[in-house]
């Protein structure tokens, strides 16, 4: 977890996650999350179908900006990219998990 001057959190699943597969494999992210709200969920390097992934980049991770971390199981899987988009928010669980678990107090 790396701490951003602007007070926001950052954390890639890349490790917490290798074990959570999509599709081909795993599917990590980069999740930025400030004053447990989430400002970005951002997917890093896999082997996914890339067709797939455009889809969930467009309809997905959208709906993460601005929803509290306590909401986070309110976003749904896409159809057609089912695993992939399951993969994706399971290591959103994960991060979240992360952040709670770690986070650096005032």
């Amino acid at each position: 977890m790396t701490a951003n001057p602007d007070g926001s959190y950052t954390i890639n699943t890349v490790k917490l996650g290798e074990k959570i597969k999509g599709y081909a494999g795993p599917v990590p992210v980069s999740i930025t999350i400030k004053d447990t709200v989430i400002q970005s969920v951002v997917m890093l390097g896999n082997i996914e179908t890339p067709e797939y992934l455009t889809d969930i980049e467009n309809r997905m991770l959208p709906k993460y900006k601005g929803l509290s971390i306590n909401s986070i199981r309110e976003v749904d899987a896409v159809s057609g990219a089912t695993f992939s988009s399951r993969a994706i928010m399971r290591n959103v669980e994960v991060a979240v998990g992360y952040y709670r678990e770690h986070r650096l107090k005032d």
